[in-house]
Order: C-alpha cells, then sequence, then structure tokens
C-alpha cells in the first residue's frame, strides 16, 4: 500500500488524492446511514434483513471497485502522458548533449564509474565514449588533480542550507588526453536522488578552459609587469587622496629621502613642501573646479628628511575611482638638470662673449657660403665696422692669385670635411691682409652636412717676419759667402807664406763650419718653431671656438674632450718653449747646476706616471730598479730632463708597440739607466746628428716632436759629468745607456752655473 499511496502521490498529486478518498469517504457514511434509517422505519423480517445486508454490503464492494478503477484509470493516464514527457525531454537532452562542445557525464556514485559520456569528449581528450564508459574518473586526471578527486571532491557539501535541494559546484582540473598532451578542464557537478529520494548518481559537465587558464596567465604576468614598472620605476610615483598620501614607490620615498613608506606619511603633505612652494600646493589642492582627467605639470621645491631642498617636477592627474576623488602624481628630481642649465647659460655666455671678443675672424656659413653669423674679428681684420656692412661679400675682397686655392680648398673641404689654407683679403685702406684660414663641416643629427664653420687668422705681422727672417737669411748667406772667399784668400797668401798657418786655417775652418750650423739652427728653428706652434694653436683656436658655438648642445663627455684636447695642446706648448729654454739656456751657459739629496726610486716613478701619457695599450713596459739604496745626491730636474726624454722618444718611436724597458743598475762609481724599445730604430745617416738641436730623424713620418729632446739629454748628462751612449738597428729598436757618476761631484758643484 505504501507504494501504491507513493505511486498515487507522484502520479495525481497530493490534492486530488485527498480529494477521491473524501468523495468515497461521504458516499460511504451516506450510505450507511441510509440503510440503518431505513431498517429502523420498515419492518424487515430475517430474510429481508440478510438480504439487505447482502446488498449493502455489495454495494460496498461495487463502490470500492469502482473508486479502484478510476484511481487505477487516472494513474494510468497519467503515467503515459510524463512517460511521453519524459521521452520528449530525454531525446531533447541527448540532442544536446551529443551536439554541445562540453562534456556532459552520469556517474555512479555506488561504483564510481561513468554510465554515460557525451560524444564532446573525443573532441576534449582523444578519448572515444566507448573507451571511458565503466571507467574511473581518474584514468584521465594527471596527479596532482587525482588527489583532489580522491580527497577533497568527497568533502565536498552539495547540501543547499536553505532548501532540500543539492547546489552545484565547480572546481578545476588537469586531464590527459590521448596523445599524451594535457588539458585544464573545469568540472561542474551536482548530485541526482533515485525516487526514494536517495543520493545515487553524479551528473556533470566538463569544459575545456585550456585558452582561458592562458588568458588569465598572461593578464596576472600582465598586473605583476605593471605592478614592477610602478615599483621600480626611476621616476617617483604618489597616490593621494585629497590631502594624504594613499601610495608611493619607492623612488617616491627615495626622493624625499625616506625609508620607510609609514614613517613618510606619519607628516602631512603641507609638511613635505619647502616654504617658498606651500602657498603653490595650497593653492592646487583648494581648487574644486577640476574633473576626472585634468592633468597639470608644475615645478616646486621640497624638503627632504635631511632638510635639504631639492627641486621636483610634478605630472599630476585627477582620477574617480568608486565616486572618490584620487590625484595620481609623477616626480622627477630636477634639481641637477636646473644646475646644470644655469651653468649651460653661463657657459653660453661666457663663451659668446669669447667669440665676439676674439681677434681671429670666425664664420658659420651655409653649404654655398651663405654667412649666417660673423664675430667683431672678421670685421676688425678687414678695417671695417659690422653695422656698415651687414652684409660684406668675403669673395669680392679675395686676391686675384688665391682664388684657385680657395676653390680647391672648397673641394677638399667637401671631401674630407676640413680644409685648412692661406689667402689675401683686401683691407679697408687698400693692403692686403695675409689670413690662415681652417674650415669644418658641421654635421646634423643624420650625420648630413649642414654648415661650414671657418676660423681665420690675421697672420699679416707673422708674414712680414718670415720675409724679414728670408732677407736676413740671404744677407747672412751673402756676408757668409763674401767672408768665405775672403777667408780662400788669405788662406791662399798664408799657405804660401807660413806653413805654421794650417792650424789658423783649421781654425778658421771651423769658426765658418761653426756660422753655418748656427746659420742651419736658425733656419731649422724658425721652420720647426712655427709649424710646432701653429698646429696646437690651431687646435685650441679650433676646440674653442667649438665649444664656444655647440657646447650647451653637447654632452659632458664630447665637450670634456675637446676642453682636454685645449689643455693638452697648451701642456704642449709649455713643454715645447720649456725645450726651447732649455737649450738656449744650454747654448748660452746659463743651466744652473743644483744637485741635492734625493730619493731616485720614488723619482723615477713619478716621471715614469708621466712619461706613460706617450703609451698605448700595445706597449709593455718594464722597470727594474737593482740599486742597493735609494738616497742619491743629483739634480731631480736634470735627471727628470734625461728618463722622461729617453722614455717619451722610447714610446713615441714604437708606434706598433711592442716592450719599452726602463733599467736602473750601478756599483760603486756610476749609476747607469739603460732605455730600450723595440720601435723603428735610427737611419744611419741621421746617426752623426742625433745630438744637435731641432734635429729630426727621416724616418719619423708624422710623429711629433721638437728634435730638442735628446740635446737636452745630452747637455744634462755632460752637466753631471756623465756619458750617454746607444745603439740602434732600422726597424728593429733602440737602446740608449745613461751613466752618472755617484761620487762627490754634486757636493763639490752645487749651485754651479753652466
Amino acid at each position: 500500500m505504501e507504494r501504491i499511496f507513493y505511486k498515487i502521490k507522484n502520479t495525481v498529486g497530493k490534492s486530488k488524492a485527498l480529494m477521491i478518498v473524501l468523495v468515497f469517504l461521504i458516499i460511504s457514511l451516506s450510505w450507511i446511514f441510509l440503510t440503518e434509517w431505513l431498517v429502523d422505519k420498515i419492518d424487515f423480517n430475517i430474510i429481508n434483513r440478510s438480504t439487505f445486508s447482502l446488498i449493502k454490503g455489495s454495494f460496498y464492494v461495487i463502490l470500492a471497485a469502482v473508486f479502484l478503477y478510476e484511481l487505477v484509470k487516472k494513474s494510468f493516464v497519467s503515467f503515459e502522458k510524463e512517460k511521453a514527457i519524459a521521452l520528449e525531454h530525454e531525446n531533447l537532452y541527448k540532442l544536446i548533449a551529443e551536439n554541445t562542445d562540453d562534456v556532459i557525464w552520469r556517474l555512479n556514485i555506488l561504483t564510481g564509474k561513468f554510465i554515460y559520456i557525451s560524444p564532446s569528449i573525443r573532441k576534449l581528450t582523444g578519448f572515444t565514449p566507448e573507451e571511458i564508459y565503466n571507467q574511473s574518473p581518474e584514468i584521465t586526471l594527471t596527479k596532482k588533480y587525482v588527489e583532489l578527486y580522491t580527497i577533497e571532491f568527497p568533502k565536498r557539501n552539495f547540501r543547499d542550507e536553505h532548501s532540500d535541494n543539492y547546489k552545484t559546484k565547480a572546481f578545476e582540473t588537469e586531464q590527459f588526453c590521448k596523445d599524451g598532451s594535457t588539458v585544464m578542464t573545469e568540472i561542474v557537478s551536482t548530485l541526482i536522488t533515485n525516487e526514494y529520494g536517495v543520493v545515487n548518481e553524479i551528473v556533470g559537465v566538463t569544459r575545456n578552459i585550456t585558452e582561458r587558464k592562458k588568458v588569465e596567465n598572461l593578464l596576472k604576468e600582465s598586473v605583476d609587469k605593471y605592478r614592477n614598472l610602478v615599483e621600480y620605476s626611476i621616476e617617483g610615483i604618489g597616490i593621494a587622496k585629497g590631502n594624504k598620501i594613499v601610495y608611493g614607490n619607492k623612488a617616491l620615498l627615495d626622493i624625499f629621502g625616506y625609508d620607510s613608506f609609514i614613517e613618510f606619511t606619519r607628516i602631512p603633505l603641507i609638511n613635505h613642501v619647502a616654504p617658498d612652494s606651500k602657498n603653490l600646493i595650497a593653492e592646487i589642492l583648494g581648487r574644486n573646479d577640476r574633473i576626472a582627467g585634468d592633468s597639470s605639470t608644475y615645478e616646486i621645491k621640497i624638503k627632504r628628511k635631511d632638510g635639504s631642498i631639492r627641486v621636483v617636477e610634478i605630472a599630476s592627474t585627477l582620477m574617480n575611482i568608486d565616486n572618490e576623488n584620487y590625484t595620481q602624481s609623477t616626480f622627477r628630481d630636477i634639481t641637477d638638470k636646473k644646475q646644470a642649465e644655469e651653468a649651460l647659460k653661463e657657459s653660453e655666455i661666457r663663451y659668446r662673449t669669447l667669440v665676439e671678443t676674439a681677434d681671429d675672424a670666425i664664420i658659420l656659413s651655409d653649404l654655398n657660403g651663405n654667412s649666417l653669423f660673423r664675430n667683431n674679428g672678421y670685421y676688425k681684420n678687414l678695417g671695417l665696422k659690422s653695422e656698415d656692412y651687414p652684409n660684406h661679400d668675403i669673395h669680392s675682397t679675395i686676391h686675384p692669385d688665391d682664388e684657385q686655392n680657395i676653390r680647391s680648398g672648397n673641394e677638399e673641404l667637401f671631401k674630407n670635411g676640413f680644409q685648412k689654407g692661406e689667402y689675401r683679403v683686401l683691407h679697408k685702406l687698400g693692403h692686403w691682409v695675409y689670413r690662415s684660414a681652417r674650415s669644418v663641416l658641421v654635421y646634423d643629427d643624420q650625420n648630413k652636412p649642414k654648415y661650414i664653420l671657418s676660423i681665420a687668422r690675421d697672420i699679416s705681422e707673422r708674414k712680414r717676419f718670415e720675409f724679414e727672417l728670408e732677407l736676413h737669411k740671404n744677407h747672412l748667406e751673402e756676408q757668409i759667402k763674401t767672408r768665405t772667399d775672403e777667408l780662400d784668400h788669405a788662406n791662399k797668401i798664408l799657405k804660401n807664406e807660413f806653413e805654421k798657418e794650417k792650424e789658423y786655417e783649421l781654425m778658421l775652418q771651423k769658426s765658418l763650419e761653426r756660422e753655418k750650423e748656427l746659420n742651419e739652427l736658425k733656419s731649422r728653428f724658425i721652420s720647426t718653431a712655427s709649424h710646432e706652434f701653429r698646429t696646437p694653436l690651431t687646435s685650441v683656436m679650433s676646440s674653442a671656438e667649438l665649444i664656444q658655438r655647440y657646447g650647451e648642445k653637447w654632452s659632458v663627455e664630447k665637450r670634456n674632450t675637446h676642453l682636454n684636447r685645449i689643455k693638452n695642446s697648451v701642456d704642449y706648448l709649455t713643454k715645447l718653449l720649456d725645450e726651447v729654454l732649455t737649450i738656449s739656456r744650454a747654448e748660452t751657459g746659463k743651466i744652473l747646476f743644483n744637485p741635492n739629496e734625493m730619493d731616485l726610486y720614488s723619482h723615477c716613478l713619478e716621471i715614469i706616471q708621466e712619461a706613460k701619457l706617450y703609451c698605448n695599450d700595445k706597449h709593455n713596459f718594464v722597470f727594474e730598479y737593482t740599486l742597493e739604496k735609494n738616497k742619491y745626491k743629483l739634480d731631480g730636474k736634470l735627471i727628470k730632463f734625461i728618463i722622461l726624454n729617453l722614455l717619451s722618444n722610447a714610446f713615441k718611436y714604437s708606434p706598433e708597440g711592442g716592450e719599452v724597458k726602463l733599467e736602473i743598475t750601478g756599483d760603486e762609481q756610476y749609476i747607469t739607466f739603460l732605455v730600450k724599445d723595440n720601435g723603428i730604430g735610427i737611419p744611419e745617416t741621421d746617426r752623426i746628428h742625433l745630438f744637435e738641436p731641432f734635429h729630426r730623424g727621416k724616418n719619423i713620418d708624422e710623429i711629433q716632436g721638437t728634435g730638442l729632446g735628446l740635446s737636452i739629454v745630452q747637455k744634462s748628462v755632460e752637466i753631471h759629468e756623465g756619458s750617454i751612449s746607444f745603439s740602434s738597428i732600422n726597424g728593429v729598436g733602440t737602446t740608449f745607456i745613461v751613466k752618472i757618476p755617484v761620487g762627490e761631484i754634486g757636493e763639490q758643484k752645487k749651485d754651479t752655473i753652466y
């Protein structure tokens, strides 16, 4: 009966079953009361009573039969309808399951095996439904998710706290495919009960979320990347709500000099601002007319934790998040930039003044030769005034004989990027002005020629001096020729008269040779000095002009390169003048010999450091000092002349590198200095003239020098009463050996002038 009642309840419904029972009870009770009333009113005999009872009982049976018939009839009709609806739904669900990309499955909760799985499992994993049917889910799960399925899944509570139904649960898994690869899936499942309310199945849907997980991972990486960009940005980034900073990165804390964000925000925002910028900040923070997206940039002075003042540039943007206004700001410390700008302004003024007051003519023109800028020196050289001749054409004043040289120079300029030469221009007063000019191409950012920068110097005085020197030279040559003729004539007379006068003749001959040497020496000095002074001076002028014109646009490194070039040129000129002065003193006997006790080893180390300015990466320098003591009485200045000149020559004249060696040895009588190189050597024809002033070897090519160094070395050695010797193989190397006595010579000759 319980099963029948359950069937009735499920088929007809509780309300219909109750109505039928009530009707049956009403009819039964009515029949009982009617029959009892009839019995009491009508006098039935016993037989009639029995018959009536039989009729009454038959009626009950018939009534019950009719009731059961109607009940079964209605149940059967309802069952058939529900069966048809269920079949229709089953076909619909089957159609959906077999045509969706998601995998739909049913799992027997008692056996733990699949009792149905949709065909889309083939697309997801490559397995067929037949291969998965009646198998446990663990066969396709990776190890990590097998543990999740067997341990965590049973712990999940599917019961809905607010109803008798079961909740849907979702979780992610990683499953193996048939080819060995894996896919990430999301499983949504719930519990199913049988007709008795007992849970007997799990129904679920498995969806491929591999691409979604990739996107999620990419989004996470993107979030991490942008978080790191903010956290490790070299610019300070802060977010403020009203007058309070709610976020600041490390760069922001560094700008304000704090190690802790909590410590930084403990102080009110306005107290981080320097006094003379507080009004500006108060005005900005007090504005009420700003809307989300408004941006502004301004500069203020801030006060760091240590009390120092820095200048920062702030770029702020107003943001609205959840109806709250926030200000996102970027802080950039521009203190050094401001100081650099001020320094550049001062530098520009200084170099502009230098250009405008320079005696040399400075011209900047385009590639067609049209002048864009001329300094006052340009007009001064020609006796003109800039206001009277703003468009003066220099080409119209060039000497006709120099026009071809100018054209050739322009061709060289565009071919090599620079050119130098001399030409004549017409002065306002009518005479010709000699100019020495150097022009270079100025390139733009794409390394294309854009301007021509020319520097011209008035060398009229130098030309006059050279002309006078040439006249003097010719006069000296004529005098020498006349003197020679006279001496030859006198020699012939004396030779015929006195045999003893041969010695006098030899003396005269030596005197003549000495005069020739002096004449040659003067010629070499003029030639060498003219060349050696002109080159560094030109370099100084070129670098100074370039710095003055473009210094503010250059990097510090490039500007320092030109400043170092100026310094090196000045150092070279100073050294050249020192050498000329030393030779002059030597020739006139005015070199002061002043020996004092000195630390020879330390002195040599200092000299080596200075000499290394001439070496390059190809040189291998070796220094050996084997003397038993360091203290000696020597003239330190002359010793420096000896070692520095020999070492610098060793480095300069071995341009391909190799070993350069300085060896200092000695005994009780002498200190021996040996300098050896693997350089170009000394030609045979030059060795006899090696120690003559201004003499330079024929194989030196473009190696810079004056020809005075070895002459100074020889004089310095002779003053110490020492000796100097050398050996050389052309193309193999040269060795110089200097010996200085270590007796009491220094004490005896102190402060002696030679």
